[in-house]
């Protein structure tokens, strides 16, 4: 399973456990997570699995979903919507994000139900079923929510991250960026990155790169056999792969 879809169910799982509450704002929560995963999955689903965006007659420019349709929640989905007509229902995730966004942009401390918690919720697991082809099955479904319950058991904070200094040349690629930068917070922190970290060190070494196009580099650098499985941290294939890359820190 690619790491986005992984992301995703991950998502989901978060968001079903908290629209199970009984406290109100934390079912809030749940809705808001489940929108973030379908827009996150929408957007992923464009951009690496799909072939609506090239130069073709029936395809959108790149510049044209950069510019008019990535930042628009229902030009996105629209766009997907005719490159997978059937995936999912229109009108009820339109009515999903409308009601987040009152919960997010409006001072109305909605009660939002925990059925329409698990609505959604079933709408993004859909979702990955009919874009990315990965199997809605209860076993599927516990095996996120027990990885979920387990990472919100509150343990002791890690370490803060001391800064790393790493100055990435121009010509590095994602790859060969994202396995420095890894490589460069391990040596300085004693500790792998976690994803946030990692976006960061990629930023101020001067080479930054979107989250969604790190999951994808990190998926198929995973597939290469260069960064661990459960860890952003390089194998010894990669280690040695990426050794000799040049950046200074």
């Amino acid at each position: 399973m690619k790491d986005w879809a992984e992301e995703i169910l991950e998502q989901a799982a978060i968001a079903s456990i908290l629209g199970a509450s009984g406290s109100g704002p934390v079912r809030r929560l749940s809705l808001i997570v489940s929108d973030n995963a379908l827009e996150f999955a929408l957007k992923a689903y464009i951009e690496y699995e799909s072939s609506a965006i090239g130069s073709g007659p029936s395809q959108t420019k790149f510049s044209q979903w950069e510019k008019e349709i990535k930042g628009d929640f229902s030009k996105v989905l629209d766009l997907v919507l005719r490159t997978k007509p059937g995936a999912m229902d229109r009108g009820a995730v339109m009515r999903f994000h409308s009601t987040r966004n009152d919960l997010y942009h409006e001072a109305k401390p909605l009660t939002v139900p925990r059925k329409t918690c698990a609505r959604y919720v079933r709408v993004v697991r859909m979702a990955v079923r009919n874009l990315f082809g990965v199997a809605n099955t209860k076993a599927l479904r516990m095996k996120y929510e027990n990885l979920v319950r387990t990472s919100l058991r509150v343990g002791p904070a890690l370490p803060a991250a001391r800064p790393v200094a790493l100055t990435l040349r121009s010509e590095n690629s994602d790859p060969e960026a994202i396995a420095l930068s890894i490589h460069a917070f391990h040596t300085r922190n004693g500790r792998a990155p976690s994803r946030d970290e990692l976006l960061r060190t990629l930023s101020v070494a001067g080479h930054p790169i979107n989250g969604t196009r790190v999951s994808v580099r990190v998926s198929e650098m995973r597939k290469s056999g260069f960064i661990e499985r459960n860890a952003l941290q390089l194998t010894s294939r990669g280690r040695k792969r990426y050794a000799e890359t040049g950046a200074s820190g």
